[in-house]
């Protein structure tokens, strides 16, 4: 029961954490695109947010959700845990970073030269910062 509930405080993390980083990477990257195509943070304001918030919620399930399961049954050293966080991360932004900018064949990455690596550094931090507060909030679940 202790890991169920672990699980479901690390959705609510998981879902900070990572909203926060696509709206980063909005900043960094979207800001740049000077299209009607593209409806980003310039475009709709605070309902991007929210949209962000809403897609941010079921990847959890299918990514970060076993990876913690696993990490916290089979994995001991913190160290070792955050670099799998780090990685966990850093692809879970590149494949942010694809929803958000890949469209047309990526005519948005390639057209206003958008960096790919951005999305990676931000999500990569949040997945560090992700894997110190599961061993923060893993005293209090167990």
């Amino acid at each position: 029961m202790s890991l169920l509930r672990h699980g479901l405080l690390m959705w609510a993390v998981f879902i900070l954490l990572f909203t926060l980083s696509t709206f980063g990477l909005e900043l960094l990257e979207g800001n740049k695109i000077m299209t009607t195509e593209y409806y980003g943070w310039r475009n709709i304001g605070i309902t991007f947010i929210f949209l962000i918030l809403l897609f941010n919620i079921v990847p959890y399930l299918v990514s970060f959700l076993p990876v913690t399961l696993l990490a916290n049954l089979w994995i001991r050293p913190l160290g070792v845990r955050l670099v799998i966080y780090m990685i966990a991360g850093g692809l879970y932004g590149l494949w942010m970073f694809q929803r958000l900018y890949g469209h047309w064949e990526g005519y948005l990455a390639e057209g206003y030269a958008l960096n790919r690596n951005s999305s990676i550094i931000l999500f990569g931090s949040a997945g560090i910062l992700y894997g110190i507060l599961d061993q923060y909030f893993k005293k209090y679940t167990d």
